[in-house]
């Protein structure tokens, strides 16, 4: 047997503090979200905590098997996957500036649940319109909200940030300003929504440079207090589900039973790419059978108008 061949490889040596400052300056530089920021110095924060070395060098393929061997112990598979998503990227950065060695950072195999949706029966009650005599204002605006979150299918954070000038009735269609991927997106309006969005204007007013779902002072509302609000509207109509993004999924839910392509999906939630419409469509087992477009709020409207009207004598 020949003798192994001496590498010539270097590696600079940098502390892992200062290597990640430089992560987050190319990340500023390159104008990423503040909140896709957070989430990569918490990950970091959460290796660093576990990490016993000073240096990126010392980071390995071998390290990095450890490491998801202990987050094995203490978190779900899906977590792992999102730390580390974010470990790739981090540990790419790393390599192409020669602090260390290359190393391959693989998912673990998930096995796909069904996600948790409203039923239609839970979505007639949270979108029966409340009694205007007795309903607070946070209330009312909860209301709304949830119709809006049924009817758009859009983000906590997009819709807190929806402005009144927003919303444009005569051409049936609405801008939303504020997206994860920092691209404005119009959607369109079903008549439901509008009809909705008229009447609590009545009650909201205010200008259009207002926001449409404001607090209280008339400032944007948090995306905790939105949580806080329909958690509490929720309960207050003995539905004990909760969580805003609920509705996302219940929407593409929806949307894909009835028939709707991933492909239009794709641009209705603003996916980047199609891989989480896919994913959508084979965790609600859809046939994908035809293009047409399906807005949930509609069918859960025109359900209850046939309810009513069939209830008369």
């Amino acid at each position: 047997m020949g003798n192994a061949k001496i590498s010539m490889l270097q590696y600079n040596v940098i502390t892992t503090d200062k290597a990640f400052e430089e992560f987050v300056a190319i990340c500023k530089g390159k104008n990423l979200s503040p909140a896709t920021i957070r989430n990569y110095n918490f990950q970091w924060t959460q290796f660093i905590r576990w990490f016993t070395g000073d240096t990126v060098q010392e980071i390995t393929q071998d390290t990095l098997t450890a490491y998801i061997r202990h987050l094995q112990a203490c978190i779900k598979p899906e977590s792992i996957n999102t730390a580390l998503r974010h470990l790739r990227a981090i540990f790419n950065y790393f390599v192409g500036e020669g602090y260390m060695q290359p190393v391959k950072v693989g998912l673990l195999k998930v096995e796909t649940e069904l996600k948790d949706t409203y039923t239609d029966t839970e979505l007639s009650i949270l979108l029966r319109k409340p009694d205007m005599k007795k309903v607070s204002f946070p209330m009312f605006r909860t209301w709304a909200a949830i119709n809006f979150l049924v009817g758009v299918g859009c983000r906590a954070r997009s819709l807190v940030n929806v402005k009144i000038q927003d919303i444009d009735f005569e051409n049936r269609l609405i801008t939303l300003t504020t997206t994860k991927n920092r691209k404005a997106q119009v959607l369109p309006m079903g008549d439901s929504l509008s009809q909705v969005i008229k009447a609590y204007l009545k009650v909201r007013q205010g200008t259009p440079q207002d926001y449409l779902f404001p607090s209280e002072t008339n400032s944007r509302l948090l995306e905790t207090s939105l949580y806080h609000n329909i958690e509490e509207y929720n309960l207050s109509r003995g539905i004990n589900k909760k969580g805003v993004h609920l509705f996302r999924f219940t929407f593409a839910k929806h949307f894909i039973m009835q028939g709707g392509d991933i492909l239009r999906l794709q641009r209705i939630l603003g996916h980047q790419s199609i891989a989480m419409s896919q994913h959508y469509a084979q965790v609600f087992g859809a046939d994908l059978k035809g293009t047409e477009q399906f807005n949930l709020l509609e069918n859960i409207t025109t359900k209850q108008e046939r309810i009513t009207m069939a209830a008369k004598r």
